[in-house]
């Protein structure tokens, strides 16, 4: 075990030499975050941005923008009104309600007519649904307001009173009215999507695109570093090092896990720095869960014993150099790490099971919007560390069949 620590030391070293190498590892997928994360911003989300301009400040108006925050499917911003007008003329917000002064007093009077403004999107499709719903909930004070004045109206046209001396009636009625439009509100937003011939309902998963551009991006860098970083392999059997450590029992063995210990450790640090530098620079922690950080420890074991493979394969460096990015860009495409977060066709997904990063990406994904199957992380975990260790044992008989000839 010492010997694997001093030369899981020795190896760590020498990778940590060649720091642009680390750092390119590090600043290109920080790059690309960037780039997918704007191109991503325009793409449809789960989430449709409303600003909302109260003007009023009354307890009306509050509860008015309350209850729409409080709609699955809505994010609502808030803003001045030229603030307001320059997130929609920059489609950054679908639409934009403006709440007038004198609200509270207009519906106490029973009168909606243009107490709101509504400013949309020139391309929004969503905007004639959300403005039925926020006047769904005009409709639900107004007439709460209305039923309200009614009874108070009856009550003194009859003189009638109520038992036990109860405490306001028009606030009683109102409370009562407010209560029929429970459980089920007039208006509400239900996201579907179509897949295939069949429409799935899709559940509210609020998710930066950050953290959906970043982790593809950081899963398929990581197969890159750790691709080169194994090419010692091809280096130490053609300088007939390991012809010298065969020679001696079971060091070769030693030798070949210390590389793999000195690898985990590189890719660990990389994902440290990048988790890092992710929320300094951007604000977003991307993982959160320790389930996530289980299932890139499996996933970083199985792609270092995809890179012992082809450097027991490839017999020059220069092979493994060509070689490594058109597999890490192939596996990576077919994995979903340049996908949208959103869920691909089910060809496609199912296609991407075939690679270490969608069983990494999958897991992760569905760990980062907290609408997970544990079994399927069990799952996803199990078939990356025992992926890896089949390939692993079969390259290091493979190394030793080739420096035993």
């Amino acid at each position: 075990m010492y010997q694997i620590y001093k030369l899981a030391l020795f190896k760590l070293k020498i990778m940590c030499k060649d720091k642009v190498f680390l750092a390119a590892m590090l600043i290109i997928p920080l790059g690309f975050t960037l780039l997918t994360g704007s191109a991503q911003s325009y793409e449809k989300q789960n989430l449709i941005p409303v600003v909302v301009v109260d003007n009023d400040q009354s307890d009306y108006s509050r509860l008015i923008v309350e209850r729409l925050a409080r709609k699955q499917g809505i994010k609502v911003l808030y803003a001045g009104e030229s603030k307001a007008v320059d997130l929609v003329e920059s489609y950054k917000a679908e639409v934009a309600f403006i709440i007038k002064k004198g609200f509270k007093e207009s519906i106490l009077n029973e009168n909606i007519e243009e107490s709101i403004t509504l400013i949309k999107s020139p391309n929004s499709l969503s905007y004639g649904i959300i403005q039925e719903i926020l006047a769904s909930e005009v409709i639900r004070l107004a007439a709460n307001t209305s039923a309200a004045n009614r009874v108070v109206k009856v009550y003194d046209k009859y003189g009638l009173q109520l038992p036990n001396q109860p405490r306001d009636l028009w606030s009683d009625a109102w409370s009562y009215t407010d209560s029929l439009w429970e459980p089920e509100p007039l208006m509400k937003l239900e996201y579907k999507e179509l897949e295939g011939t069949a429409v799935k309902k899709v559940e509210h998963r609020p998710v930066p695109v950050i953290s959906s551009s970043s982790t593809g991006m950081l899963i398929m860098f990581l197969m890159l570093l750790i691709m080169f970083n194994s090419s010692w392999l091809i280096e130490e059997r053609n300088n007939s090092t390991l012809k010298r450590l065969v020679l001696v029992p079971g060091l070769l063995a030693k030798f070949y896990i210390a590389n793999m210990v000195a690898l985990f450790f590189t890719s660990a640090l990389q994902v440290f720095l990048f988790v890092l530098i992710t929320k300094v620079i951007f604000g977003v922690i991307i993982f959160t869960s320790y389930l996530q950080y289980l299932v890139l420890a499996a996933y970083i074991l199985a792609v270092i014993a995809l890179g012992m493979l082809f450097s027991a394969t490839f017999r020059t460096q220069a092979q493994l150099q060509t070689g490594a990015p058109v597999l890490a860009l192939l596996t990576g495409f077919l994995g979903g790490c340049f996908w949208s977060f959103l869920d691909p066709p089910g060809t496609l997904k199912s296609l991407a099971l075939l690679t270490p990063q969608g069983w990494a990406l999958n897991s992760l994904k569905d760990i980062m919007v907290k609408d997970y199957d544990i079994t399927f992380i069990v799952i996803s975990v199990a078939v990356l560390l025992l992926s890896g260790l089949v390939i692993s044992i079969f390259s290091y008989r493979r190394i030793r069949r080739m420096v035993s000839a």
